[in-house]
């Protein structure tokens, strides 16, 4: 038996009598000729029909900025971030709510859903009058006296609400088989959009990579075409893969020769040099996000991480100042002057996140940038005195392959995400007491002793 006739049999098994709404769910789910976006469409109809609730809908929940945002309550301990600011958006739906259609958005503080994503289990109100529902700004806004819904997690992400819902209340109370059908519903989603993430990360570093490459390693061909015409000045014209007199050089055995064919080994070496950052960059990218257990880290004190760090991407030109709680400060070389701060973390990646964002302040603000980091109440944070980063742009910044400069990669602040990722932590963006850009880290654990 294969593995699809076993779940079709499991299905049958779990719920006889005909085709149950479980046998519908898997048969839609199983489609492999429809796209995720009709798979979602057919399930909250069926849904919709099964529940006997006219509104269906699917959500993504946004922090400030368009960021991911996790939860921070004791209900939801595995996703440790506030969730302040955070709103709303409506991907997909069916019924005839006006506030309940596609694109739609709302503050997640007027939302059930805001309810929804700060609990494991999902939630379930059959008459949000009796349940004291009346004065909630999400009864004010939608008015609806049924909801069931449960939480979308990707890759340990809070990604949005799989819910269902209507005007009127209903006599009785969702049945176990509801609930069970919703959470398999999410679960579905869950997992469906784990996967269009990943397929959309492969093709994207696919034209990243491409794209990326090809610039050096044709300015590389050239120049050893280049060196090559250098080194044999009698090779007939047209058996390069350049014209020379383009590349505005032509050969010839005087004086200058040396001096041209070092110059286009240099170019060669800048390419190579390129190529390989951009290789190293890739693969940090790929593999930052894996998952850290607790054996993988470790007391790490931050003061000596960031020095670490620093001595590797720092400039000459550029100030690096340690903040310390007492008020006081120390630049790179000097000794601390309050509480030093200790972390646990995986110290290779830790310096990491920490390299790329100092990298990222002097490609961006300039070699003379300063450039100060320091503990918060929930991490830490690095600041500088550039020109900052706008409000706009702020969840742009960590997309792979953006950059505002020419000769960007594109992969720093995301290899930065990706690593507080592995670690469970948060990222967030705002501005600093200078006007530059903040790079907060929260939801870091330090050592009980």
């Amino acid at each position: 038996m294969s593995g699809a006739e076993a779940d079709e049999s499991f299905v049958q098994k779990s719920s006889p009598g005909g085709p149950s709404v479980f046998r519908r769910m898997y048969r839609i789910a199983a489609d492999r000729e429809a796209t995720v976006e009709e798979k979602i469409h057919r399930l909250i109809d069926l849904g919709r029909t099964h529940l006997e609730l006219p509104y269906g809908f699917l959500t993504r929940v946004e922090g400030p900025d368009g960021g991911t945002i996790y939860v921070d309550d004791e209900e939801a301990p595995a996703f440790p971030v506030n969730a302040t600011g955070a709103r709303q958006r409506i991907l997909y739906a069916s019924g005839e709510h006006a506030l309940l259609q596609a694109g739609e958005t709302c503050p997640l503080s007027e939302a059930y859903c805001r309810k929804t994503v700060r609990r494991e289990e999902l939630l379930a109100i059959h008459r949000a009058p009796d349940a004291g529902w009346t004065s909630d700004p999400a009864y004010e806004r939608f008015g609806l006296g049924a909801y069931i819904g449960a939480r979308i997690v990707v890759e340990g992400e809070l990604y949005g609400t799989f819910c269902f819902a209507s005007r009127e209340p209903r006599e009785c109370p969702f049945s176990e088989k509801d609930e069970a059908f919703v959470e398999l519903l999410t679960r579905w989603a869950s997992y469906e959009l784990e996967r269009q993430r990943s397929r959309e990360q492969i093709e994207q570093f696919a034209e990243l990579v491409t794209h990326d490459l090809r610039n050096p390693l044709t300015a590389a061909q050239m120049s050893l075409h280049m060196a090559d015409r250098h080194l044999d000045p009698g090779r007939a014209e047209g058996q390069g893969p350049h014209d020379d007199a383009a590349c505005g050089d032509a050969p010839g055995a005087d004086d200058s020769g040396t001096e041209k064919l070092g110059a286009h080994l240099n170019k060669v070496e800048n390419a190579l040099v390129r190529m390989e950052a951009i290789i190293a960059d890739t693969l940090a990218l790929a593999h930052g996000d894996q998952r850290l257990g607790p054996d993988d880290l470790e007391p790490v004190p931050f003061e000596a991480a960031a020095k670490a760090s620093w001595n590797q991407a720092g400039r000459e030109a550029a100030t690096f100042r340690i903040e310390h709680d007492r008020g006081g400060s120390s630049t790179a070389g000097e000794s601390p002057s309050g509480r030093r701060l200790c972390l646990l973390a995986h110290e290779g990646r830790l310096r990491q996140l920490l390299e790329n964002l100092f990298r990222n302040a002097i490609d961006h603000a300039g070699p003379g940038v300063t450039l100060t980091a320091g503990r918060t109440d929930g991490g830490f944070f690095v600041a500088d005195d550039g020109p900052g980063i706008p409000p706009e742009k702020r969840a742009t910044v960590f997309e792979a392959g953006y950059s505002t400069r020419k000769a960007g990669t594109g992969l720093g602040l995301p290899i930065v995400q990706s690593v507080a990722k592995a670690h469970g932590w948060s990222l967030s963006i705002s501005e600093s007491t200078s006007g530059g850009a903040r790079f907060e880290v929260t939801g870091v654990e330090r050592p009980t002793s």
